[in-house]
C-alpha cells in the first residue's frame, strides 16, 4: 500500500530510500479537468505518453483590438463564471503594471486585452473591465489569482464574486 501511495505522489527519493535502488515512480496517467459551464468540471484521463501541446489541442485565442472590447466585455457579463490572469511588469503586486489581462469563459478559447504603457490609458482600460471583475454574480477563478486580485486592488480595482 505504501509503495502505490510512492508510485503515484512520485516519491522517487523515499521510495529509493526504503524499497532500494530498484525502486522507480513514473506517472502511469496525466489527469486534467476541463470545467464546461454547468457540469461542475469533467476529469478528462490521459496516458502520460500522449501529453498534448498547443500544436495538437483545438484552440481559438485572440487578440483583443480597442474596438472589440465592448463586445467582450458584454459577453463577460452575461457568463456565470470567467478565468481571469494579469500579465505585469513584475512580481511585486503593490507596485507593478497591468501589462494585459487575459480572459476566457470556455475551454481552448480565450482572448488577450493589451494595456497600453502610459499609466493614466491603461487605467482607462481597466476602468472599462470594473463592472466585470467586481461583479458579485460572476465567479472568477485562475492560477495564482490571489496575486491578480491584490495587483488589481492597487490599481483601484476591488474584485468581488466567488
Amino acid at each position: 500500500m505504501l509503495k502505490q501511495v510512492f508510485v503515484e505522489l512520485e516519491f522517487n527519493m523515499f521510495g529509493k530510500r526504503l524499497f532500494g535502488d530498484g525502486f522507480h515512480a513514473a506517472p502511469r496517467q496525466v489527469r486534467s479537468a476541463s470545467m464546461e459551464p454547468g457540469d461542475g468540471g469533467q476529469l478528462e484521463v490521459h496516458e502520460a505518453g500522449e501529453l498534448r501541446t498547443i500544436a495538437d489541442v483545438e484552440h481559438d485565442y485572440r487578440l483583443v483590438s480597442p474596438d472589440d472590447r465592448a463586445a467582450l466585455i458584454s459577453s463577460l457579463l452575461r457568463s456565470p463564471r470567467i478565468s481571469v490572469d494579469l500579465e505585469t511588469t513584475g512580481l511585486d503586486a503593490k507596485s507593478c503594471d497591468i501589462a494585459g489581462i487575459a480572459v476566457a469563459v470556455e475551454p481552448h478559447s480565450g482572448f488577450f486585452v493589451p494595456l497600453p504603457e502610459p499609466r493614466e490609458e491603461a487605467a482607462a482600460v481597466l476602468e472599462e473591465f470594473r463592472p466585470v471583475l467586481e461583479s458579485d454574480g460572476i465567479a472568477k477563478v485562475g492560477h495564482n489569482l490571489k496575486f491578480d486580485v491584490v495587483t488589481l486592488l492597487w490599481h483601484g480595482i476591488e474584485v468581488r464574486g466567488k
